[in-house]
């Protein structure tokens, strides 16, 4: 059972590193440097450190999340089929 945990776990922190990468990769191309005032660029950038973590790991628990209902329905509906052999 721990074993199960352990490997959900790291799956898990996988999965939310990967999501924060491409996400920091997308917000690192858009434009904002018309939105930032002048002698506020390390709060801006603090900024959009917050802002990428929060939309990374949102988008990582929502494909978790997703992938953990498939596998969940594929056990209920494919449970009591019947064999054809």
């Amino acid at each position: 059972m721990f074993s199960s945990i352990g490997v959900t776990a790291i799956i898990s922190m996988i999965s939310h590193l990967i999501f924060i990468y491409i996400t920091w990769r997308v917000i690192t191309t858009i434009n904002i440097d018309a939105l930032i005032r002048k002698g506020r660029e390390t709060e801006a950038r603090i900024l959009i450190v917050f802002i990428t973590i929060v939309i990374g790991t949102g988008v990582s628990r929502f494909f978790l999340e997703f992938y953990t209902m498939v596998h969940r329905s594929d056990s209920i509906y494919f449970k009591g089929a019947v064999s054809l052999r």
